[in-house]
């Protein structure tokens, strides 16, 4: 006589659009017809739709540098832009759609598109945006035109001209993209040789160590040079999509996943974080077992989980009326 017993995972997720799945079955064959348990075991795996493709996810890399302030920019409604990293929260002006395609690969959150005429995210200034020493900035940007004027992508400064402003990424008016620091009334610049690309995310990132000044797009370092001086402080506001406190240089296209350090990001955390946005990590599999069982019915049998990539959860259904959300149950 045979007991048979079976058992299935259901993932929280199951039923759900854009839920993925991985499924396997595994038979346990009797080996004698006396008092044997014959288990049948059928689990699924489900990955939420975000975490599918980045792992870790780019925002755990970002925030594992410890940025002062970090704005995803996914919004899909409001006037607000969180800050996930600080207390600087933004407003989101006119002029600026929420919920556009975001520059992560395969990830959920969304980007905002900048009309080029008025639209902007504009921070208060505060102490910790502002740096005497080493300091790092960065977003993701993609220009939908290139209008041979400057376009801001991140500026922060007064209303003014150099002697008020602070640090910025921006399109130059030759196309190029380019990191600026402001000293006293001089600006300190570094361009890249290339034109900004208008059909892709390009990842950005300025930084200053020491007397150094670099500019990186997509992971690597496009130009650098050296200066003297600190970098100006002021109460100018910190402006995404055009210069900080003032009317200009307004940005034509799409902005995401800015941040700001109170450190020099090395070349090694700039590779890290592009490649964390760019590179998709293995597919997770699904690895399910139950400890082989024998002896007179009813029996216990623990069940194992050695799955690698992101479940949403566990749901065990025992057939028999339980059930558990346990990872390894024993039933």
């Amino acid at each position: 006589m045979l007991w048979p017993s079976a058992c299935r995972l259901r993932p929280e997720t199951a039923g759900k659009p854009g839920a993925g799945f991985e499924e396997f079955r595994l038979v346990k064959v009797p080996v004698a017809r006396i008092a044997i348990l014959l288990a049948i075991y059928v689990a699924s795996i489900a990955v939420p739709p975000a975490t599918r493709a980045v792992s870790p996810s780019y925002s755990a890399t970002v925030l594992a540098d410890s940025p002062v302030s970090y704005w995803r920019l996914g919004e899909n409604s409001g006037t607000v832009a969180a800050d996930s990293a600080g207390a600087n929260t933004a407003s989101i002006k006119s002029g600026v759609t929420l919920g556009t395609a975001g520059a992560i690969a395969n990830d959920a959150n969304t980007a905002m598109t900048f009309n080029g005429t008025t639209g902007y995210v504009t921070a208060a200034n505060a102490a910790n945006l502002n740096f005497s020493g080493d300091f790092s900035i960065e977003a993701w940007a993609k220009p939908s035109v290139l209008t041979g004027a400057a376009q801001g992508v991140l500026h922060k400064g007064g209303t003014s001209n150099a002697s008020t402003w602070q640090y910025r990424l921006s399109v130059a008016a030759g196309g190029q993209w380019r990191g600026s620091v402001y000293v006293g009334s001089s600006t300190i610049s570094v361009t890249s040789a290339a034109t900004a690309s208008l059909t892709a995310w390009s990842h950005l990132v300025l930084t200053r160590a020491g007397t150094r000044l670099t500019l990186y797009v997509n992971g690597a370092a496009v130009a650098t040079t050296t200066f003297n001086g600190n970098v100006n402080a002021g109460s100018g506001t910190l402006a995404l999509g055009r210069t900080g406190s003032k009317s200009a240089d307004y940005f034509h296209g799409a902005i995401d996943e800015a941040a700001v350090y109170a450190s020099a990001l090395s070349a090694a955390a700039v590779s890290a974080h592009y490649s964390a946005g760019t590179t998709p990590p293995p597919a997770p599999v699904a690895a399910f077992s139950g400890s082989p069982t024998s002896g007179t019915a009813p029996l216990a049998v623990t069940f194992t989980d050695q799955s690698t990539g992101p479940p949403a959860a566990w749901s065990w259904d025992f057939g028999d009326g339980t059930s558990s959300t346990a990872q390894n149950p024993v039933h």
